[in-house]
């Protein structure tokens, strides 16, 4: 990588050589630290690529999908989003977002225990057994388990005409 590109700006020019024939655009945010982002597009074929200092890359490619809804998939690692940009511009595959969990089941994924969430919350392992099998809560308690998780909450609005949405509440910045 040059010493004046950031990870985004080495993958454009990394894809635009693994891939002749690309069109590369980089859209660089106003705020040093806010989102960048990538279009890729290869015979009518347009995969989207964010990029946010210490948040990691996220990658999107589905038809109807809007500006500003959020990405499909989340990478780490500049090389894992090479590999499936590069996959997804030579299929024309579109990415998807994941499955949805229960909250225990994503506890449970990340090998987190009841009683650790509950020290994490300062809550007793009682209340996020609970929370757990609530139907309804809060969404700023939501937030927070998402929180004790390592994670960000997104809600995301789904409209009969196919269209989606991420309701960004008040207090919430941008991110990837």
């Amino acid at each position: 990588m040059r010493k004046d590109e950031n990870p985004i700006q080495n993958l454009g020019n990394q894809l635009a050589k693994d891939c002749p024939g690309v069109s590369v655009t980089v859209d660089k945010p106003k705020n040093p630290s806010g989102v960048w982002f990538l279009d890729i597009v290869r015979d009518g074929h347009i995969v989207n690529v964010q990029w946010q200092p210490q948040r990691g890359f996220g990658v999107s490619s589905s038809p109807g999908a809007d500006y500003g809804e959020g990405a499909d998939e989340i990478y780490d690692d500049s090389d894992a989003v090479r590999h499936r940009v590069l996959s997804l511009l030579l299929s024309r595959g579109e990415t998807s977002p994941p499955a949805a969990v229960r909250l225990s089941q994503l506890r449970r994924q990340l090998g987190l225990s009841q009683i650790e969430i509950a020290e994490r919350l300062s809550v007793q392992q009682g209340a996020v057994s609970r929370m757990e099998r609530r139907g309804d809560m809060k969404v700023s308690s939501l937030r927070e388990y998402c929180q004790s998780l390592g994670g960000t909450l997104k809600l995301l609005a789904q409209f009969p005409n196919g269209s989606a949405k991420v309701i960004q509440l008040e207090d919430e910045q941008e991110t990837v």
